[in-house]
């Protein structure tokens, strides 16, 4: 009975160091998501928003109708580098692009955490069903055309856009999706909940006169209640946008996913490094303007 009892207690002495052991890991790991968390939080607060959509159609409008995709894209990259400068990525390349059952082709103009500009498209007609995604994206034709069918609704509603058409593809829509030979579309995408809309331009022009947003590229953020009052640059009066914060990774889970159902680790790595590399570019950019921004704050030298 003894040699039993002694048994029992150390099973109980066991599994009480097991429950503690998972509790404290339990702890921990609730302790870093939070801290992984506030982390994403504080950087969505004071990030601002570089591309306007409405400018971005305007742009998008002017560069299709080229010879060839590359003709469209020259342009497209120079008129954009002149509205947004160093937003705008120096060097890229075209990588491999599978959105749902759709094998394309991609050049990111621009990526971050929140948004991105990239060119799609393919030389040979192909057609497939892009599924639900979680970003707001505003597209223009620049060569060729695309067809698309809703998943949503009784009746078919088949809708064609040629070169020069623009369409949107909201958060959580599903659509099939046709490209003709040599179509190639340029899309801006936004946040995880990307609505935003436009204020009057006198808002901007009061924010505007405040040093504090006298800055060269970018301005700070005001958020509040799960909304971000964005002051654009000085020398561009845009005018303020709301919008929520979200993730532009969390919405690239989608290609992820295509990449992965095609067999294509590879060409997902490619598109992971290209993306990640542009948006470090872009948040080190940020930074180096947020720090030159309180030493001239701090010394009373301006760089401007």
């Amino acid at each position: 009975m003894k040699d039993d009892s002694t048994t029992y207690q150390e099973q109980l002495t066991g599994d009480q160091g097991t429950m503690g052991f998972l509790f404290s890991r339990l702890i921990r790991n609730i302790v870093i998501a939070y801290v992984i968390f506030s982390g994403i939080q504080y950087l969505l607060r004071w990030k601002t928003y570089n591309i306007s959509p409405k400018e971005f159609r305007n742009i998008a409008s002017k560069a299709q109708g080229a010879d060839n995709v590359a003709s469209a894209v020259s342009r497209l990259t120079t008129d954009l580098r002149r509205a947004y400068g160093p937003a705008i990525a120096a060097e890229t390349s075209w990588v491999a692009l599978s959105l749902g059952s759709l094998p394309l082709k991609a050049l990111f103009l621009h990526a971050s955490l929140t948004e991105f500009i990239g060119v799609i498209g393919t030389p040979f007609p192909t057609s497939g069903r892009v599924g639900m995604q979680w970003s707001n994206s505003t597209c223009t034709v620049l060569t060729g055309s695309v067809a698309r069918l809703s998943d949503v609704g009784h009746m078919p509603n088949k809708e064609t856009f040629s070169a020069g058409g623009n369409f949107r593809h909201g958060q959580f829509e599903s659509h099939i999706y046709s490209f003709g030979a040599d179509t190639y579309v340029v899309c801006y995408g936004e946040s995880l909940l990307g609505h935003y809309s436009v204020l009057r331009k006198h808002h901007l022009n009061r924010l505007s006169t405040n040093t504090r947003y006298n800055m060269k590229w970018a301005s700070m953020a005001v958020v509040f209640r799960g909304r971000e009052k964005h002051a654009s640059q000085p020398h561009r009066s845009r005018g303020c946008r709301y919008r929520s914060r979200g993730v532009m990774p969390v919405s690239g889970l989608w290609a992820a996913t295509g990449a992965l159902a095609n067999g294509e680790p590879f060409s997902l790595a490619r598109l992971i490094y290209t993306y990640g590399h542009e948006s470090f570019n872009q948040l080190s950019l940020a930074l180096t303007h947020t720090f030159n921004y309180y030493k001239s704050k701090a010394t009373g030298k301006s760089e401007l």
